[in-house]
């Protein structure tokens, strides 16, 4: 026997042993048994042993109601196991089933939905007679209360069972069980009765207790509901001797539950306290998400017999539990995460990050390109579109001085004009060239004193503040990490800026402010100029805009464009605020580092 067969005959009997231990419920046993499965498979890469295992491991957590860890184990047994559709289809069948139904619980009715009708392709595709999945759709109609549907997918699920060669009648008692549930839901108790006599007498003639106790269970609540209060409590009391007997605790709570209810209705107070502490027990040990319904029954009863203090002590036990649910959720969800990022989120996130680094170098390479363009660019704003615009204005400028007596009115005014449209695109040149290059020689950010870099500002700008008898005020300012020299730009562009849009009857008054909160600093530059209208706010910031009102002021429209790009440049945010006809406050923000 060759290496491999050796493993396969090996994992084998592993699976076997794991489903008998399973099915004996020695958890800690079959997670061993199932550790040395994984260890086996993931050697010779068997996706078919690989997606058993997770499986098994889906069906043990499934089985302790811990419900994020079994879906995330189903989840990656799929994975597996749809590598080989055709050799691995009965297994997908059975993973789909139980996932479906947890998606469900979780009330992710879409993915349950989706996974159940996978179920039943695969099963239509290999002629699989796969009725339980026609009942767990049946279940998803019940949650969207179309309950006609439901019902037609039972009776689907019990006609399949019915066609097959061989006839599994404990199914078809339990979906016959669940229809008489949906019929009690729906108040037609004589249908529902109707049904659970049928399976009371198969499980009663053929020994099958778990059902037995199903349909007991099902008769007692009709019997209930119809205040048959005698037959009801015979009928519920056989069901709990029964369940004790052969260990069945899944049904204990709710059969106490309704026990006590009879013994309510027939005013025998200490049955009814027993039924209650039998059921808490029963929760607490057993099944512990059940255990705030338990306490909340167990409150009412305290409260309407009049013993306030243990009603408000099973109301902090009520509060207690809400408390551990909540915070159970979150750390499952936590252990949920863990598990995705040690099993196939592990090869996800690898691949991710190479498909990400090839598309960085791609884009790394197109972003060269683009600033070996701009590089262009910038070069022929310098050189090539300068030169001859500067030749233009220099004949221009030469015409006029030489020929500006020799002209008409109308001819001098024509060569004025383009005089300055000739100066005024060279500017534009000049100030394209300054925001297209601005930060891309940038060296390492250091501590930038702003205090001194608007000394520098006030300095290089004097002659055009005393020329327009400006006032600036200026506040202490911070110590900011950035570039100095594009601090000085972006304040140099400001001031200008309320120079140049300045109320011609009233001085210049330019103050900057300082404040600070938790996440940024903050610096506001007020003017009290011609002040911007609300619908031209959001345009300032554009390269070459030029409201209509300003037109016949000096400018290119670029410098509030870089101001905006240097802000950007530091991680910040600019904002204005401004009244027309009043002034406006340029609002920068810079993140604290």
């Amino acid at each position: 026997m060759d290496k491999s067969s050796s493993n396969d005959k090996q994992m084998e009997l592993l699976s076997e042993e794991i489903n008998q231990l399973i099915a004996k419920r020695e958890v800690e046993m079959a997670l061993e048994k199932i550790e040395r499965l994984l260890n086996l498979a993931n050697k010779i890469d068997s996706n078919l042993y690989l997606g058993k295992a997770y499986a098994y491991k889906g069906f043990i957590f499934y089985g302790m109601n811990e419900t994020n860890k079994a879906i995330n184990f189903f989840e990656t047994s799929l994975s597996h196991l749809n590598q080989n559709e055709n050799e691995n289809f009965i297994n997908i069948i059975q993973v789909c089933n139980s996932l479906g139904a947890l998606y469900r619980k979780m009330r992710e009715l879409k993915k349950a939905v989706e996974t159940y009708f996978y179920s039943v392709q695969i099963s239509e595709k290999y002629n699989i007679k796969n009725s339980t999945v026609y009942n767990n759709i049946a279940l998803i109609y019940i949650d969207q209360q179309d309950f006609k549907r439901a019902l037609e997918y039972y009776q689907l699920a019990i006609n399949i069972e019915n066609e097959s060669s061989q006839i599994n009648k404990k199914k078809i008692v339990n979906y016959l069980s669940n229809m008489a549930s949906l019929y009690f839901r729906l108040k037609d108790y004589e249908q529902a009765k109707l049904i659970y006599n049928k399976t009371f007498l198969y499980c009663k003639k053929n020994n099958e207790i778990e059902l037995f106790i199903q349909s007991l269970k099902g008769l007692g609540v009709i019997l209930l509901e119809q205040n048959k209060l005698s037959t009801a409590e015979e009928y519920f009391k056989k069901a709990i001797n029964l369940s004790i007997e052969i260990n069945f605790k899944i049904d204990l709570i709710d059969l106490n539950l309704y026990l006590s209810h009879v013994y309510a209705k027939t005013n025998r107070k200490k049955e009814q306290l027993i039924c209650l502490k039998d059921a808490l027990v029963i929760a607490k040990e057993n099944f512990q998400s059940k255990e705030i319904i338990v306490l909340e029954e167990l409150h009412d009863y305290y409260f309407n017999s009049r013993e306030i203090q243990k009603a408000y002590e099973t109301l902090k036990d009520i509060y207690i539990n809400n408390n551990k649910a909540i915070q159970k959720e979150k750390e499952d969800k936590i252990l949920e995460l863990q598990e995705k990022f040690e099993t196939e989120q592990k090869d996800k996130l690898i691949k991710q990050e190479q498909a990400f680094n090839q598309t960085l170098q791609e884009k790394n390479r197109e972003l060269a390109a683009l600033n070996e363009d701009l590089a262009q660019f910038n070069y022929g704003v310098s050189h090539d579109l300068k030169e001859p615009i500067r030749l233009v204005r220099g004949r221009l400028s030469h015409m006029h001085t030489k020929s500006i007596h020799k002209l008409n009115e109308e001819e001098q005014s024509s060569l004025e004009t383009s005089l300055a449209a000739a100066e005024r695109m060279e500017r534009m040149l000049e100030d394209l060239h300054k925001f297209s290059s601005l930060g891309t020689q940038l060296k390492n950010q250091q501590q930038v004193n702003l205090n001194e870099v608007l000394a520098i500002v006030q300095a290089d700008l004097q002659e055009r503040i005393r020329a327009n008898q400006a006032f600036i005020e200026v506040e202490k300012l911070p110590i900011l990490l950035g570039y100095k020299n594009m601090f000085v730009q972006l304040f140099q562009n400001l001031i200008n800026n309320a120079l140049k849009f300045r109320r011609l009857e009233v001085a210049p008054n330019i103050k900057i402010s300082y404040k600070t909160d938790e996440d940024w600093h903050i610096i506001h530059v007020q003017d009290n100029g011609v002040g911007i209208k609300k619908e031209n706010q959001e345009q300032v910031f554009k390269l070459f805009k030029r409201l209509q009102e300003t037109e016949a002021r000096e400018g290119s429209g670029v410098g509030l464009s870089i101001v905006q790009k240097i802000v950007k440049k530091m991680q910040g945010e600019i904002s204005l605020a401004s009244v027309y006809g009043t002034g406006t406050c340029f609002i920068l923000k810079f993140p604290k580092k």
